[in-house]
C-alpha cells in the first residue's frame, strides 16, 4: 500500500476499515491528499446486485501511479474535476468499493449527474438505451471490430483481424451470422438495400445481400497494396490513418469509398456493382452522404469539403486549424459535425457558411459519431467512452464510461451501438 511508503508532499488520512469486494476481511483505507473525500460506498452499504469496478483495474492503477509520480497535466485535470483524492484512493485498493450497476460515476470514482460506468468486454458491441443513457448489454464479436452499421433490423460489424462481418439481431441482441469477406474490412455502411464493406488493404468493396447474407464478387476500386503490406500494417486503430483505412458511405443511390491511396472518393453504382466515377484531388479521411451532397474530410488538404454527388465536383470547402485532426463526420440538425481527435473537440459547420461555426470540448480522442434520439453521440478511442451531446445547447449531457476504446458508432432498433476493442 502507498501508506507504507514515505512520499514527499503527500498527506495520508486514515478513513477506517471497510469491507471490499473479493476481500475475505475488512481492509483499512487511506485518503491521499487533503480535503473532504466523499463517503465511501463499500460492500456493507451496497445492494445485493452491486458489481465490482471490473475490467478497469489497470486504468485505475495507472492513474494512481501518474499522480504519485507528479505528472502536472493529470494532476491539474483531476483537481479541476474536484476528485483527485478519489482517483488515488480507488487505485490504492482495487476494487476499493463496489459500484451499483448503472450507478452514476465519473472517471474519478465519485458520483456525478451525467456519467455512468459499464465494463464492456473486449471485442464487443455495446447496446446503449438512449432513454436512460445506460448500457443494456454487450455482444461479443470477432477481433478488432472497428466498423459498424445498421440496416434491415440488424447491426453489421466489420472485424478487421478476422476478415469477417458479424450480423447481430437488434431485437434479441444475439449474433445471427458471421460472414467472411475475404479481406480486412476497414469500412462498412448500409444503404441502397445492401451492406457495403470496404477493404483499403485489398482495394475492394464487397456487397452483402441482407436477405440471405450472400457475399458478392469484390468490386475493385484500386490495385491491391504491395505484397510487403500486411494486416499488421493496419495498426492498432483507424486514428493512425494511412491508405489502408478506406472508409465507406452509402446513400443517394450510390456507395462512396474513400481511397486515400489515390487521393479520391470513388463512386460505386449498386445496380451494376461497378465503379462509376470519382471525386479527385482529395485525401479522404472520412465520408458521409447528405442528400445530394457528399461531405469529405480532406485530411492533408486541411479542409472539410462539400461535393455535389451528381457532378462529382467540390462546391464548398471549410478549412480547419493545422493542429486539428478530424477523423469522423456526421450530418444532422442543419449542422456538419466533425470529431477532432487531436484537440478533443467537435467542429461544427452550418452550411452554407464555409467557416467553423463553433467547437464543443469532449472526452479524449473522439473518433466516431452518429445521430440518434435528437442527439449527437460521440465515441472516444482514448477516453474509452461514449458521450451524448445536446445539439441545441451544444453541451455534453451524458457520458458512458466503457473501459474500452470505441472505434465506431451506429444507431437503430431503439439503441445506440458502440463497437469496442
Amino acid at each position: 500500500m502507498l501508506a507504507d511508503e514515505e512520499r514527499p508532499q503527500l498527506v495520508f488520512r486514515d478513513l477506517g476499515e471497510y469491507r471490499l469486494k473479493d476481500f475475505d476481511r475488512p481492509e483499512r483505507i487511506f485518503q491521499v491528499g487533503e480535503g473532504d473525500f466523499p463517503p465511501l460506498r463499500s460492500l456493507q452499504d451496497q445492494p445485493a446486485e452491486a458489481i465490482p469496478f471490473a475490467g478497469r483495474e489497470d486504468d485505475l492503477a495507472d492513474a494512481a501511479q501518474t499522480v504519485v509520480s507528479g505528472d502536472r497535466r493529470f494532476r491539474r485535470r483531476a483537481l479541476l474535476a474536484g476528485a483527485l483524492v478519489g482517483v488515488i484512493a480507488a487505485a490504492i485498493a482495487i476494487p476499493i468499493f463496489a459500484l451499483g450497476q448503472g450507478s452514476p460515476t465519473d472517471e474519478a470514482g465519485t458520483e456525478s449527474e451525467n456519467a455512468t460506468v459499464f465494463s464492456a468486454p473486449k471485442n464487443s458491441v455495446v447496446a446503449i438505451d438512449p432513454k436512460t443513457n445506460k448500457a443494456v448489454g454487450a455482444v461479443s464479436v470477432d477481433t478488432r471490430p472497428l466498423g459498424i452499421a445498421f440496416g434491415e433490423g440488424s447491426v453489421w460489424v466489420a472485424n478487421v483481424d478476422n476478415n469477417t462481418v458479424t450480423r447481430i439481431d437488434a431485437t434479441t441482441r444475439q449474433v445471427e451470422a458471421t460472414i467472411g469477406v475475404g479481406a480486412p474490412p476497414t469500412g462498412i455502411a448500409f444503404g441502397e438495400g445492401a451492406v457495403w464493406v470496404a477493404s483499403g488493404f485489398a482495394g475492394t468493396v464487397t456487397r452483402i445481400d441482407p436477405s440471405g447474407n450472400a457475399v458478392g464478387s469484390p468490386i475493385r476500386f484500386r490495385p491491391v497494396l504491395k505484397p510487403s503490406s500486411s494486416v499488421s500494417g493496419l495498426g492498432g486503430s483507424p486514428l493512425s490513418g494511412g491508405s489502408v483505412w478506406a472508409t465507406i458511405a452509402a446513400g443517394s443511390g450510390e456507395a462512396w469509398v474513400a481511397d486515400r491511396k489515390n487521393f479520391q472518393v470513388v463512386r460505386i453504382d449498386p445496380s451494376s456493382s461497378s465503379r462509376a466515377g470519382e471525386v479527385e484531388d482529395l485525401d479522404p479521411q472520412a465520408v458521409v452522404v447528405d442528400g445530394d451532397f457528399l461531405w469529405v474530410i480532406d485530411y492533408t488538404g486541411g479542409q472539410i469539403v462539400e461535393s455535389d454527388v451528381q457532378s462529382e465536383t467540390v462546391v464548398n470547402a471549410t478549412p480547419f486549424d493545422i493542429d486539428s485532426t478530424p477523423k469522423a463526420l456526421a450530418v444532422g440538425f442543419v449542422t456538419v459535425w466533425a470529431a477532432d481527435t487531436n484537440r478533443d473537440q467537435l467542429l461544427l459547420i452550418r452550411p452554407p457558411s464555409t467557416a467553423i461555426a463553433s467547437t464543443i470540448p469532449v472526452d479524449d480522442g473522439p473518433a466516431a459519431l452518429t445521430i440518434a434520439d435528437e442527439s449527437v453521440w460521440v465515441g472516444h478511442w482514448t477516453g474509452k467512452s461514449v458521450s451524448r451531446i445536446d445539439p441545441h445547447s451544444r453541451t455534453v449531457v451524458a457520458t458512458l464510461k466503457l473501459g474500452r476504446s470505441v472505434g465506431s458508432l451506429t444507431a437503430g432498433g431503439g439503441y445506440v451501438w458502440a463497437a469496442v476493442t
